[in-house]
């Protein structure tokens, strides 16, 4: 029997391959569609165990003394900003996400919060340096720490210098410190004692490239052994996710910079996040950015550097979001969410739903934050607690010579939607295709630094629709389908359909929403902790919502599907502020 079945899936694959429009009806053929064969699709729980640990071997601490002496990680957030700044909500939780998962085998060097976040922990230029300063025998500062990450407010300026905004003036050495005062990963006074190789910028405009900017002219120059840099092309939204969502990524079997893209792309589609790897040569930096998943503390040369993005503007119009009285819906409904879950049983039926045979139930995999997974050895399937999955290759990113053979857009969607159709992904869920993701990549020397970007990956995404609204959550009511952008081959399965419940015993709020497009803008301005400056008359002229940046559709929230007003509140003062995202129920039950 099992024989038999190994011969049905690689014809199932054969034929896939051969004519997407004419594949063959079968309940397991998802996995062989991604391009597994049989092999690829027998999990026996006989692999190697997972490791929960991302330090390399070769970077795992010494006995310490004191114990907080770890030199593994620390972490800096700044939400009240004694200076000019508009203050932030969530940079402490997005700190404490990333903090809590290392924390699990290494204590932190620091914890530095609002006022004890100062520019010295950054300084690293002749007139002081300051990034590794002792005190009670620990080393506090960037460059004390194999991993650091920074959550505040950032700008990129025109000459190409990134600042970033402290919580404290201590010593009078500013309210904001530059890159080009940084020296990562070594220094001018003990650059032999430095360790800093892998820094988050969790701020807006770390890792620029667009209009003339360039990531090696800001970063290469004050790069001395580090190895990535992680950071925003664009403003990233103050969300509390950050940290946790990247660690919840990384234990799905990814890289670190996929981890990263993704975990962004789960908490705000607009955003552009970016990674940055150093190199010697470009194949040591392309390798690097792609494939890297442990912190290793090597340092790495800075002669080469390779980055990767994710994007949505190459010609979507799909992206674009709703605007003006569009926006908001005729009627709108909350509905229950059915209470689906990871146990054994519910993990085993998913991995048959999607072509894995699981033969030894030892093969699911207890894994952070309440995934469970199983592995093949050519296949990893993770489940989150709420049913939602992510199926993928384990395979490395594969590098295009040239942007020319790009597969097409409106093909790859056809595609991704005979696939859903064919497999039943949808599992009887209304939905409609949203945008067209593209995975990025780019390299330069310092003697060239700006590089030729290429599409590597395409990724199309469809909202689930419900009551005739979009899901609009990021992180959930999606199908994802990621193709390789030259070969048009399926990569990557993510989805995050919820299944809706009509309570009956629930009504709706109204026959018409219960707000104008004007009410509910004034509604998410109002919910501002901040109060006008002087000689503002009102909130309207200190903060503003972009009609580009404002949607309506379901949320989950509370454990029910819930219609929303969304919106992005920037400050008008401060455009380099990072934006705020405030949600507006349409709906009440009663």
């Amino acid at each position: 029997m099992f024989r038999k079945e190994g011969l049905i899936l690689i014809m199932i694959t054969l034929v896939y391959a051969a004519s997407c429009s004419k594949m063959q009806k079968s309940p397991t053929g998802l996995a062989a569609g991604l391009g597994a064969n049989s092999s690829d699709l027998i999990a026996s729980g006989d692999l190697p165990p997972y490791n929960e640990n991302p330090v390399a071997q070769s970077a795992q601490p010494l006995k310490t003394s004191p114990p907080a002496a770890a030199n593994i990680h620390g972490t800096f957030s700044v939400q009240d900003f004694m200076g000019w700044m508009p203050e932030l909500n969530h940079t402490h939780e997005s700190a404490a996400g990333f903090r809590k998962y290392l924390a699990r085998w290494y204590a932190p060097n620091f914890v530095y919060r609002d006022t004890g976040v100062g520019a010295w922990a950054f300084l690293d230029d002749p007139n002081g340096d300051e990034d590794t300063w002792e005190s009670k025998g620990v080393e506090r500062g960037v460059d004390a720490v194999l991993v650091a990450y920074h959550s505040s407010h950032g700008n990129m300026r025109a000459d190409g210098i990134y600042m970033t905004w402290m919580g404290t003036n201590i010593t009078g050495k500013g309210w904001s410190v530059r890159s080009d005062h940084m020296a990562l990963g070594g220094g001018y006074d003990k650059p032999d004692s430095e360790r800093l190789r892998y820094m988050f910028w969790d701020t807006c405009y770390g890792l620029r490239f667009r209009n003339g900017q360039n990531p090696m002219r800001t970063w290469a120059p004050h790069a001395k052994g580090i190895r990535m840099i992680f950071g925003y092309e664009s403003p990233s939204l103050d969300s509390p996710n950050y940290g946790q969502f990247f660690w919840e990524e990384w234990n799905k079997n990814k890289s670190l910079s996929t981890a990263f893209l993704d975990a962004s792309w789960r908490i705000c589609r607009q955003q552009t996040p970016v990674v940055l790897a150093f190199g010697a040569t470009d194949n040591e930096a392309s390798a690097r950015r792609d494939g890297e998943r442990l912190l290793f503390s090597e340092g790495a040369s800075s002669q080469c550097g390779a980055w990767r993005w994710y994007s949505s503007e190459a010609g979507s119009a799909a992206s674009q979001q709703q605007a003006g009285a569009a926006l908001m819906p005729t009627h709108a409904k909350i509905f229950d969410v059915a209470a689906d879950g990871n146990s054994d049983t519910e993990v085993e039926r998913i991995a048959q739903s999607v072509g894995i045979m699981v033969v030894n139930p030892s093969a699911v995999e207890a894994r952070p934050f309440g995934m469970r997974s199983i592995r093949t050895k050519g296949l990893t399937l993770t489940v989150g607690r709420d049913g939602s999955y992510e199926l993928a290759l384990t395979t490395k990113l594969k590098r295009t010579a040239s942007a020319s053979a790009v597969a097409n857009d409106a093909e790859l969607i056809q595609k991704a939607k005979d696939i859903i159709s064919e497999f039943d992904l949808a599992q009887g869920s209304d939905y409609q295709f949203s945008v067209m993701r593209f995975t990025n990549v780019s390299s330069g020397t310092v003697a060239a630094p700006s590089g030729n970007p290429v599409v590597v990956e395409k990724t199309a995404i469809f909202d689930q629709i419900v009551n005739g609204l979009p899901f609009i959550d990021p992180d959930a009511g999606h199908l994802e389908i990621t193709f390789d952008a030259q070969t048009g081959e399926a990569k990557k399965f993510r989805n995050t359909i919820h299944r809706i419940r009509d309570n009956p015993t629930r009504m709706a709020s109204a026959s018409a929403p219960a707000l104008t497009i004007e009410q509910a803008r004034d509604a998410a301005l109002q919910t501002t902790d901040q109060t006008p400056s002087p000689g503002e008359p009102s909130l309207d002229a200190a903060y503003e919502i972009k009609h580009e940046n404002e949607s309506t559709g379901y949320y989950i929230l509370d454990g029910k599907a819930i219609p929303v007003y969304r919106a992005y509140i920037t400050s008008r003062k401060f455009p380099e502020a990072r934006p705020r995202e405030v949600l507006i129920p349409l709906a009440k039950a009663e």
